[in-house]
């Protein structure tokens, strides 16, 4: 179990952004994406149709990110 409380749950949510963002561009030939607001995903189709059943959590985390070459 990644954490019994939703605080670790949190903090290894933080932890896997950071790996993540490590080599994102790298791996995926895109930018890493930009941070939104609930009000920016609220009103998008896509992501609304995409994260029907999801639970949406604000994860403060720092990335190293690199400019995809």
């Amino acid at each position: 179990m990644p954490g019994d409380t939703i605080d670790e749950v949190m903090q290894k949510a933080a932890e896997v952004l950071e790996f993540a963002a490590e080599d994102w561009s790298q791996l995926t030939g895109r930018e890493w994406p930009r941070a939104r607001t609930i009000d920016e995903l609220r009103a998008d189709p896509e992501f609304l149709e995409e994260a029907a059943d999801a639970v949406v959590a604000a994860v403060p985390f720092r990335a190293t990110v690199e400019a995809a070459e």
